[in-house]
């Protein structure tokens, strides 16, 4: 008998080598995807165009249940310097550029933001730069999993 195993697990152990592993759940949501290494670099610089810092390692977390999505991406950069100053670039990019998204906050650290129908918040926390996506209502126990209140305005 011949004896399979799931995708997941392996991707979730790809992802930890990168930029460290994906929670298995955030607000309550399962963890259904990860793509990480160079596929998701491409998918990160893609969003933001030419001239963006490029990171050492980029992952994004994929959540769903019915209703319910969060999408994590994670891009991890050579120091805290370089991704506290890819953070400051894409805010003001953000409010000095028309895009889909409206800064709700902003502190020196992160940000939260509303745009296409979604909840979203940005910071750095060490080297890594983190943007989180929710379906609205979501944002907030999302962001109690993580821990990272104490990078964004009013955490």
């Amino acid at each position: 008998m011949r004896r399979t195993f799931g995708l997941l697990p392996l991707l979730l152990m790809v992802a930890a080598c990168a930029v460290g592993p994906a929670p298995r759940h955030l607000a309550g949501v399962p963890l259904v995807d990860v793509v990480s290494g160079a596929e998701a670099q491409k998918r990160v610089l893609a969003l933001h165009g030419p001239g963006a810092t490029v990171p050492q390692g980029t992952l994004i977390a994929r959540y769903a249940a019915p209703g319910r999505e969060l999408l994590l991406y994670r891009s991890t950069f050579v120091s805290d310097t370089v991704a506290a100053e890819a953070l400051t670039a894409m805010l003001d990019a953000i409010e000095r550029k028309r895009t889909p998204f409206t800064l709700r906050n902003r502190g020196p650290r992160g940000a939260t933001l509303s745009g296409l129908g979604r909840e979203h918040a940005v910071w750095v926390d060490g080297p890594d730069l983190l943007w989180l996506e929710a379906t609205p209502g979501e944002l907030d126990r999302a962001l109690a999993d993580l821990d990272a209140g104490e990078n964004l305005p009013g955490g």
